[in-house]
């Protein structure tokens, strides 16, 4: 630098000021940028990692097993947090000849056939299976106990109503005698006074329905974990088996249809009760 140059900045210290800030200013952009390209390459790197491993797990895992075989592997954990009670096993049938001759009873000879195999043993799972992580029936057992009711409010409109004796036996005198005060009667609203829900809750009674379920032999072959092992009726063995039943019926209708869950419903379920059905409505 010509030192005639050196002498006018040094006379001027605002210039001397703006040089050296300007230098400062140059090495902190230098450092942000050399910071910025490491964590570039990190990000990379990072990244790469990232693309080369997932395909790694999904490729590891057995698309050949079912999942009602075995508890998928992105949801067991590597060790495990409670606790395990000190109680025995409850022993859960995995034999799929066993709960195919169940289905036969229902759809018939080779009916199994017509559901598929998720859907055949999803229909028999509770969710305290496996915690849950095999799939469970709470939704096939909430279609299927819409079917039913519906069904059974069918039925008792048809069937021969039982108040129609007390009703007729409590009519004395003027109203008998009067025919202006003669109640409306048609034969299509016949059985509506039967139509209560006390009888509604008489007809579905669970106690009713597990035995059905039982002659059926879905007992042997729900899966469920019970609290109490050793006693299976005290750890709620009379729900869960009534649930497998709706959710069989629920799994019907949504792979063989409305008319095929109907008739299992009335024949299993609702002419045992002593429902009856004309034949108007036997074609649904």
């Amino acid at each position: 630098m010509d030192p005639k140059t050196a002498v006018q900045r040094l006379s001027h210290p605002t210039s001397l000021l703006y040089s050296s800030s300007r230098i400062a200013s140059k090495r902190h952009c230098a450092a942000l940028s050399r910071s910025n390209n490491t964590l570039r390459q990190f990000s990379s790197s990072l990244s790469s990692q990232v693309q080369i491993s997932l395909p790694l797990e999904t490729s590891t895992d057995s698309h050949e097993v079912p999942r009602w075989r075995q508890t998928p592997r992105q949801m067991k954990m590597p060790f495990q947090v409670r606790i395990p009670a000190n109680q025995r096993p409850h022993p859960v049938n995995e034999d799929p000849e066993v709960l195919n001759k169940v289905y036969d009873k229902l759809l018939g000879k080779g009916g199994w056939r017509s559901l598929t195999e998720e859907t055949r043993w999803l229909a028999v799972t509770h969710k305290s299976f496996d915690q849950g992580r095999r799939g469970f029936n709470d939704r096939l057992s909430y279609f299927g106990k819409r079917i039913v009711e519906l069904q059974c409010s069918i039925g008792l409109m048809n069937s021969p109503n039982p108040l129609e004796k007390l009703s007729a036996s409590s009519r004395k005198g003027d109203i008998e005698s009067d025919p202006l005060r003669q109640p409306f009667k048609d034969p299509h609203l016949g059985g509506v006074e039967g139509l209560t829900e006390r009888m509604k809750k008489e007809t579905l009674k669970s106690d009713r329905l597990f035995r059905a379920a039982v002659k059926l032999g879905i007992g042997e072959v729900v899966r469920w974990k019970p609290r109490v092992s050793e006693d299976l009726y005290k750890s709620g063995y009379v729900p869960v088996v009534t649930q497998s039943l709706y959710a069989i019926i629920g799994a019907i209708a949504l792979e063989r249809g409305e008319p095929a869950a109907v008739q299992v419903a009335r024949r299993v379920i609702l002419e045992p009760s002593g429902l009856f059905y004309s034949e108007r409505t036997s074609r649904a």
